[in-house]
C-alpha cells in the first residue's frame, strides 16, 4: 500500500490483462456526469483501447470525458466493478461513543429536521445534486447517524423501563410473528426485495466475461506516464497493487458506480429466526469496545481501509436492527399509554 501513497509510476507496455480481482480507491461520484473546471486533455488513439476514448495530460486520465477537475481519473458513463475498496479513512466515527460526545436532544433534532428537511451534518438533496459526494465521507456520515440513533434507542429503552416501573406493569416483548419479514413488510408497506434485486450468479458470470478486457499491446507512447501496468493490474498515479485489477491514487470522478453483485445482503435481519441483540447487551458491548458490533473500529479502517459493498451491507444491517428496536418500542409505548388511560 505504500506505493499507492507515494504515487510512484512506471512505464506501461500493456494496458490491461485478465486478473482475478478489481478495485478502485478514493472514489467520488458526480451525478451530473460533468467534471467542471479546466484541464482539456489530449486524445489517445482508440485503436489501443478496448472501448471508448481515453484522454491523458501526463498527470490525470479521462475516460469518455476530457476534463478531470483535479481528480486522477474521471469516467463518464459510470464504473462497473465486482468490488471497490477505499485504501484508508481517517476520523472514523467511533468518537460518537466517547464520553464527551455532544449529541442533540430529540427535541432539538426534531426542530432541525423541520427547519432543514435533512439530518444535521448530512448534505441536503440540493447540495448532492449540485456537487455530488465522496463515498468514503458519506459512509462515515451514515455510520455516525447509525451510532447516534443507537444511543437514542438505548436511552428510550431506559425511559420505557422506568415508565413501566412507575405504572407497575410488565412491558410485552415482540412476538416471533411480528418480527418476521412478512409481517414487517405488510405493516409498513415495504417490499425490500423489489428494489434490492441482487444480480444472479448467471449475471455475475456475464459481467466477468464482459468486464475482463482483452490483452492489448500498446507502445509506451500510446499511453501517458501516469498509467502503470505490470501485466496483471493497472495503476493510475501509482504502481499496480497486488490482488486488484485497478488502483488509483488521487481520486476518481464519475457519474455512477455499480457493484456487479453482492452476496449475503442483510435481508436476513427480517427473518423470523434472526437473533436480535437486546439493547442492554448492545450497550455493554459499546462501553467495552467503543464501536458497534460487526463494524470495524477506527484504527483498523485507518490502517487497512474497507470494501464499500461490505460497509454498505453492514450499515444496512444496523439500520434494519434499529428499525426492529424502534418498532418494538413503539408497541411498548402504545401498550403503556393504553394501560395508563385505563387507570385514569
Amino acid at each position: 500500500m505504500e506505493s499507492l501513497r507515494s504515487g510512484k509510476v512506471q512505464k506501461a507496455s500493456v494496458l490491461a490483462k485478465r486478473a482475478d480481482k478489481e478495485s478502485t480507491f478514493n472514489i467520488i461520484l458526480d451525478q451530473s456526469g460533468i467534471a467542471a473546471g479546466p484541464g482539456e486533455l489530449k486524445t489517445l488513439s482508440t485503436d489501443s483501447l478496448s472501448t471508448g476514448t481515453m484522454y491523458c495530460d501526463g498527470d490525470n486520465v479521462g475516460i469518455g470525458i476530457g476534463q478531470t477537475s483535479g481528480y486522477r481519473l474521471a469516467v463518464a458513463g459510470g464504473i462497473l466493478s465486482e468490488g471497490v475498496k477505499v485504501s484508508s479513512v481517517s476520523n472514523w466515527p467511533d468518537y460518537v461513543f466517547s464520553e464527551n460526545y455532544a449529541i442533540l436532544s430529540l427535541d432539538d433534532l426534531r426542530a432541525y429536521i423541520r427547519a432543514n428537511k435533512h439530518l444535521p451534518g448530512l448534505p441536503s438533496a440540493k447540495t448532492i445534486a449540485r456537487e455530488g459526494y465522496s463515498l468514503s465521507e458519506m459512509d462515515k456520515l451514515l455510520l455516525e447517524k447509525v451510532e447516534e440513533l443507537t444511543l437514542y434507542v438505548i436511552h428510550q429503552e431506559a425511559e420505557l423501563q422506568s415508565l413501566s416501573g412507575e405504572l407497575g406493569v410488565i412491558l410485552p416483548v415482540a412476538d416471533e410473528e411480528f418480527v418476521s419479514n412478512k409481517t414487517v413488510y405488510q405493516n409498513h408497506n415495504v417490499d425490500i426485495e423489489s428494489y434490492l434485486n441482487a444480480p444472479t450468479k448467471k449475471e455475475e458470470r456475464t459481467f466477468r466475461d464482459m468486464a475482463s478486457p482483452r490483452s492489448i499491446e500498446a507502445s509506451t507512447e500510446a499511453l501517458c506516464d501516469v498509467i502503470s501496468c505490470d501485466g496483471e493490474g493497472v495503476g493510475i498515479g501509482t504502481d499496480p497493487v497486488a490482488g486488484y485489477r485497478l488502483a488509483v491514487s488521487g481520486g476518481i470522478l464519475t457519474d455512477d458506480i455499480q457493484v456487479a453483485s453482492v452476496a449475503n445482503w442483510p435481508d436476513y435481519v427480517f427473518e423470523a429466526d434472526y437473533k436480535l441483540r437486546d439493547l442492554s447487551s448492545l450497550w455493554a458491548y459499546i462501553e467495552r469496545e467503543g464501536h458497534l458490533p460487526g463494524i470495524p473500529k477506527a484504527e483498523l479502517v485507518e490502517q487497512e481501509g474497507y470494501r464499500l459493498e461490505t460497509m454498505d451491507g453492514l450499515l444496512l444491517e444496523k439500520i434494519e436492527e434499529l428499525t426492529l428496536h424502534l418498532i418494538r418500542q413503539e408497541r411498548q409505548l402504545t401498550f403503556l399509554e393504553k394501560h395508563n388511560s385505563r387507570r385514569n
